[in-house]
């Protein structure tokens, strides 16, 4: 009986060792397409592959939709409604609009026409309430973004977080506390991860966890239910379409209010651990007119300056800018990316999909922004696309992220003619922050669940 005890833990042992080595040659497999010319060597458009939402051209059309995209959501799949506000209405809290003239204007400089316009006045519509937007004022001058500790190798640039909670700095200090072994394999999953999303079904309650991954240049996507298990959510698979073994998982909604919000996973595959932070909320904003009296009118700018104009100087008409809600996703160790969904109140919609990059040092850079139609097929941001105005987003030719500081606050500078001394639109954006539980209450929960 002890020799058949002996040879049932030697075969236990060998099996569990035979399975770590499968784990690891899957993980180390995937940081090959980390380091040659894959899809996880590019600064990603952070969006699904497998659903790639058309990009808004020069001409206003949209690019042609590629092999195998959907165009529409199913209608039982439609997202679940915009978050209340903290605040109230999100267009009711305050902004700042500064009207900026001057000729010299660099093409170069991330933000010369801000930094070199002359002299400028500002209009300043009444308050709505007594706290002032948390867009106005702000001057990323800090000496390092908060970063997920994900790197761009192409654009030598860093991936960043996306709130002021802390959480992020959290995962990246607990995720040093284990084995070299079991870093390397999490850090290789990490950068083969090319976008997250967490997705609320309106019609049915429930909620998913989408991955994709590149897999040697194959790009998958695991589709992960969350089921109600007391204070977090278990993640089950209803799709494990490659080579990675889905082996457990949670999702954990951060809210203070109970909503789900603001919520992480933690996911296993194939031996490794991935950690991924979600955020949706409204996001303060401030715009800063740059105009160029020197240059021939240009109706694209004008169309977008009355806009902002009607908004902040309280002209009632629907033709001006209404809220912002964003939502984003950070894989720590690997990319980030956030949607911006720019509303005015006739219903026109601008989205965007920001990689969240910034440099070693500093938050200022230089970097393209896309523009898309349906935001839904990346982030957790309405689905209704076809019933949204596009004369905003066709009068914008080009979008460039030129600050981030990783707080969940971003400088964009929306240029409308391919002349780099033309008029611009900057927009400072900074999340409404909720309450949420603090990097001290979710070590708490994480030392009282079991291991897996």
């Amino acid at each position: 009986m002890k020799n058949s005890g002996k040879n049932s833990n030697y075969k236990m042992m060998s099996m569990t060792k035979t399975g770590l080595l499968l784990s690891m040659t899957v993980l180390t497999a995937l940081t090959f397409s980390s380091c040659g010319k894959s899809k996880t060597e590019r600064a990603p458009e952070p969006v699904s592959t497998t659903e790639q939402p058309p990009v808004v051209e020069n001409n206003g059309a949209p690019a042609p939709t590629q092999a195998g995209d959907t165009q529409l959501d199913s209608p039982s799949e439609i997202e679940a409604p915009l978050p209340a506000a903290p605040t109230g209405r999100p267009g009711s809290r305050s902004s700042e609009t500064e009207i900026r003239d001057g000729s010299n204007v660099g093409s170069e400089n991330n933000s010369s026409a801000e930094q070199q316009a002359g002299g400028s006045s500002v209009l300043r519509p009444p308050l709505a309430e007594s706290k002032e937007s948390s867009a106005v004022g702000l001057t990323f001058s800090e000496a390092e973004a908060a970063k997920t500790g994900g790197q761009s190798a192409k654009d030598k640039l860093f991936y960043t977080s996306a709130g002021r909670d802390g959480l992020m700095a959290y995962f990246r200090k607990l995720s040093t506390t284990v084995n070299a072994e079991q870093q390397k394999m999490n850090s290789n999953l990490a950068k083969a991860i090319i976008s997250a999303k967490l997705k609320r079904v309106a019609s049915t309650g429930d909620i998913f966890v989408e991955v994709v991954v590149d897999e040697n240049g194959a790009v998958r996507n695991y589709k992960l239910k969350a089921t109600d298990a007391g204070t977090k959510m278990d993640l089950t698979a209803e799709q494990q379409p490659g080579m990675l073994e889905f082996q457990g998982g949670f999702l954990k909604c951060t809210d203070t209010d109970g909503g789900c919000e603001n919520a992480y996973a933690k996911i296993k595959f194939s031996g490794a651990y991935a950690r991924v932070i979600f955020r949706n909320s409204y996001a303060d904003q401030n715009f800063i007119i740059y105009k160029n009296p020197a240059l021939a009118v240009n109706a694209n700018f004008e169309l977008w300056n009355s806009y902002v104009l009607n908004k902040t100087t309280g002209v009632v008409t629907n033709q001006k800018m209404d809220y912002t809600q964003v939502s984003s996703f950070e894989i720590l160790n690997g990319r980030s990316g956030m949607g911006i969904m720019m509303m005015a109140a006739d219903q026109n919609m601008v989205g965007l999909s920001v990689p969240l990059m910034a440099p070693e040092k500093g938050t200022k850079l230089s970097f393209p922004v896309a523009r898309v139609t349906d935001l839904s097929k990346s982030y957790d941001l309405s689905a209704l696309a076809g019933q949204y105005g596009t004369s905003l987003a066709q009068a914008v030719s080009e979008v460039k992220l030129i600050a981030n500081n990783g707080l969940g606050q971003l400088k964009l500078m929306m240029s409308f003619s391919s002349n780099p001394t033309d008029s611009k639109v900057f927009v400072d954006l900074s999340r409404v922050q909720k309450p949420t539980l603090s990097a001290d209450e979710i070590s708490k929960f994480e030392k009282a669940i079991p291991f897996f």
